[in-house]
């Protein structure tokens, strides 16, 4: 390269830097009454991907639910139908634990969650992204609260690399998706209240849970742990909850298995 090339090249490059947006933002807090929350997003514009997480960081004390927070609870609900310009994956689900208010017992999380979720915008657009949530969260009692998340287009030529860091975060709670076949699942049923269910599965010193899903129609509580011999991993699942002579099919069940803080969904 010239004397002549090398200022103009270097001069170049720090005008591209500077014109080109760095494509994340986030919404304001928005309080939930026993916690706040917001929309934290980041925008590719090459590929069209755009990776989000709803943020919720929750009072001490307080807890929301999971997708699926056993007999009783209000699963999260997230409408992104206002938004414009893009179109979402459903809400992804880190891994929960189970909690407790006042008598009642349930699947969901404490502290701080976040819920990722994917989507594509339309090509040379930038997103105009409007998000309705509704969400239990919980102390003594549970309360629903609804709140609404906007990220306006403009707000994606502006740097916010609070919104990159928090996006990356959402990815270490995720659960490992894992088939059937591959963790040995068994299930026996035990009684026309029960069902027996195993997983081939070394365990450590910490005790595992087991959150099982059903069709909407049924009400189910976690199971509960039996026993972990020759490395396998023994549950019961207690049938009160579903119809009345309902037969259960290994697709009929989608499980989520956590030892620690380390979670496993298992999908037939």
């Amino acid at each position: 390269m010239t004397p002549l090339l090398k200022p103009l090249t270097a001069s170049l490059l720090i005008l591209m830097s500077a014109i080109t947006p760095l494509y994340a933002a986030s919404s304001a807090w928005v309080d939930l009454g026993g916690g706040k929350a917001r929309l934290v997003a980041d925008y590719d514009p090459g590929s069209g991907n755009l990776k989000s997480v709803i943020e919720v960081k929750l009072n001490n004390g307080w807890s929301t639910y999971w997708r699926y927070p056993g007999s009783t609870g209000i699963p999260p609900k997230f409408d992104f139908s206002a938004s414009k310009h893009v179109s979402f994956n459903p809400v992804a689900f880190p891994t929960p634990s189970l909690q407790k208010s006042g008598d009642a017992s349930y699947v969901g999380y404490k502290k701080s969650v976040l819920f990722p979720v994917n989507g594509k915008v339309t090509q040379n657009q930038l997103p105009d992204l409007n998000l309705d949530m509704l969400i239990g969260v919980c102390e003594e009692i549970c309360i629903p609260a609804q709140a609404n998340f906007s990220i306006s287009a403009d707000k994606f030529q502006q740097s916010d690399p609070v919104a990159k860091r928090i996006i990356s975060f959402a990815k270490l709670n995720m659960p490992e998706t894992m088939k059937a076949s591959d963790i040995g699942l068994e299930m026996h049923r035990l009684s026309e209240t029960s069902l027996k269910i195993e997983f081939a599965f070394a365990l450590s010193d910490e005790e595992p849970a087991l959150f099982v899903e059903g069709p909407s129609n049924w009400y189910l509580t976690p199971a509960k742990f039996k026993s972990s011999n020759n490395g396998k991993l023994t549950f019961h699942l207690d049938l009160t909850g579903i119809p009345k002579g309902a037969v259960i099919n290994s697709g009929d069940l989608n499980f989520t298995l956590v030892v620690g803080r380390k979670g496993f969904e298992i999908r037939d």
